[in-house]
């Protein structure tokens, strides 16, 4: 029997928007599928610390391909493969010193610092911010080649994801990128208000077809709820998607699981000898 090469997606296909799993029993399903020798592949745009958190949520111990595709860590052996160039480790640098002047110039009303950004509470009590501060932008500080800034405001003393800022400061970065024709590309998410900047060097897509000569005879599966997953199909045998996926992203499913989230997964997980043909 051939062995299965299982790409999960994290945001919105393992966890949903709280960064919490929806099936209690998933655990049990991934530990009899890597006992019968598949592997799992947590391919993401998240920090390798994010990463190996998931994995302990899950009990996963394949592969990782971290930071949209600029690098992959082993967690058998503690390998990094680094797939950025030294010219874009450069570039990065500039990136984050355009970010610092770009939140000093237009947001002199916001506090900016490094830290967790799955959890802000743990750096600062907004009862702590400065009177004269009216958002926090918190950049993740476990990132190695990408950059990740979380963008709340201060409401009813409470720290708020603003979509609208985060748009907002994601244009005075894409312009200013554009401008010192730098090799990144910056967009936003709307589940999470928060900036992304990543390399154009590298991809998901490229990383996975780098790591998956490892796995020559292994049936490639994708499993997701993100269209952004779609370029992977020239890569792989199956995409599978949970049943909250995008309408983009079904729209090119060989299935669409019923349930949501993690208990689609679930759900795809205990059929996947019945859906690989």
């Amino acid at each position: 029997m051939r062995k299965y090469l299982i790409t999960l997606d994290v945001n919105g296909t393992l966890l949903d928007t709280k960064y919490r799993s929806t099936s209690p029993t998933i655990n049990s399903v991934i530990d009899q599928l890597e006992d019968e020798g598949h592997t799992f592949l947590l391919n993401s745009n998240r920090s390798q610390e994010d990463l190996m958190h998931v994995a302990k949520i899950f009990s996963l111990r394949g592969p990782m391909i971290a930071e949209n595709g600029c690098f992959i860590y082993n967690q058998e052996t503690g390998a990094v493969n680094d797939l950025v160039s030294l010219e874009t480790k450069e570039q990065l640098q500039k990136v984050q010193h355009l970010i610092h002047c770009i939140i000093e110039k237009h947001y002199p009303d916001a506090l900016f610092f490094e830290g967790d950004t799955t959890d802000i509470n743990k750096h600062i009590d907004v009862q702590e911010i400065p009177q004269d501060k009216k958002y926090v932008f918190i950049m993740n500080e476990f990132r190695r080649f990408t950059i990740s800034i979380h963008v709340k405001r201060i409401e009813d003393n409470k720290f708020v994801a603003d979509l609208d800022k985060a748009k907002e400061f994601h244009e005075h970065v894409k312009k200013e990128i554009f401008e010192n024709n730098l090799k990144f590309k910056s967009e936003y998410t709307k589940p999470f208000a928060n900036l992304l900047v990543c390399p154009t060097e590298y991809n998901k897509v490229a990383a996975f077809r780098e790591l998956a000569r490892q796995y020559p005879k292994h049936i490639k599966v994708v499993i997701t709820d993100d269209a952004m997953d779609n370029p992977m199909r020239s890569e792989i045998d199956y995409l599978f998607v949970v049943g909250n996926a995008s309408i983009e992203a079904k729209e090119v499913a060989d299935f669409i699981a019923r349930e949501e989230i993690t208990k689609g997964v679930e759900e795809i997980l205990l059929k996947i000898d019945g859906l690989v043909k």
